[in-house]
Formats: structure tokens, C-alpha cells, sequence
């Protein structure tokens, strides 16, 4: 899901989703996504009662994903990535980044993260996959552009780093 206010209505937004919904298998969804556009109406509004309401919905969904950002400053945000699979959701290490260069193309290559490492791996752990869907957002937040330009490799490597600094 990615609403754009100068699109279309909430309500028209929620309408087509929901006629295509019945047929994915992954979805980029957070907890706004459906609580305005699926209309969802729950007690608490927390990742995991949210994604098993959506499941309760449209079974054939086998993995739902999205990221949380805390931002200090407009140069300074942190971020962690969500994945509900198999009625468990995991959680990404919480990644700092302290020097944004440019958001714009974080969410895309947060998705080409999830879509690669499950493609590729599909038996991997969670873990795995969250941690480098995210490190692929923070990457993108470090250059100019709306495109990544950083490779698997790249990737990888700076998921095994604690500091969060880039090696190149």
C-alpha cells in the first residue's frame, strides 16, 4: 500500500485495494494502511493484532512487511523493519542514521530488500531478511537520487557492522 493524498481519496484508495487484495501474496502494509484504507477497527492498534486481522481477511497473504521511523531531525531519523510471516512478527535491529542525505527511495529499496531476500532465500530466518531489507532503506538515505546504488554485497556487509558505518 502507498496512498498518495494528491491521487486519489482515502476511501477510493481502500476500494481498490481491497478488490486486489485477494490475490497477492506480499504486502507493504502499516498499521495507518489499515486502519484507514482497509477500514480495520480493532481494541489496540499494535503490528501483530493488525496483520492477524488483515490474515483474517485475506488468507492468501504470506507475508506482510513495513518500517518504523523515529525522526529527531530532518537529518537525523532511526528506523526498524516489521515482517508478519506464519503468525510471527519479527522486528529488525533499530538502525541510526545520523547523517540523511536524501529520503527519498528509502521505502523502494526497503522493498527491493524484502523481495530479494525472499525470492533468494526463502528458508532464511526472519531475521535475516528484515535486518537487510532494512539496511538497504538506510543505505538509500546516505546518497542523492531516488535509486540505490549499493549492491547485495554492500548490503550484507554493512548488516554485519554494529556501528552503522558505510564501508566502500
Amino acid at each position: 500500500m502507498n496512498y498518495r493524498t494528491k491521487l486519489w481519496s482515502q476511501e477510493e484508495c481502500g476500494n481498490a485495494l481491497k478488490k486486489i487484495l485477494p490475490y497477492i501474496d506480499i504486502l507493504s502494509a502499516g498499521i495507518l494502511d489499515a486502519k484507514y484504507l482497509m477500514g480495520i477497527e480493532l481494541q489496540e492498534y499494535t503490528l501483530e493484532n493488525v496483520y492477524a486481522e488483515i490474515l483474517k481477511g485475506y488468507p492468501n497473504i504470506e507475508v506482510i512487511y513495513s518500517t518504523n521511523r523515529t525522526v529527531y531531525t530532518s537529518e537525523h531519523n532511526s528506523l526498524v523493519g516489521n515482517i508478519y510471516r506464519k503468525g510471527r512478527l519479527t522486528t529488525s535491529k533499530l538502525f541510526d542514521i545520523p547523517n540523511i542525505i536524501d529520503r527519498v527511495g528509502g521505502g523502494d529499496a526497503f522493498t527491493a530488500g524484502v523481495l530479494h531476500k525472499y525470492v533468494t532465500a526463502q528458508d532464511e530466518d526472519d531475521i535475516e531478511l528484515i535486518n537487510f531489507a532494512t539496511a538497504a532503506s538506510v543505505l538509500k538515505h546516505t546518497i542523492s537520487g531516488d535509486m540505490s546504488l549499493f549492491s547485495f554485497r554492500e548490503v550484507e556487509e554493512f548488516v554485519k557492522h554494529t556501528s552503522n558505518e558505510i564501508s566502500r
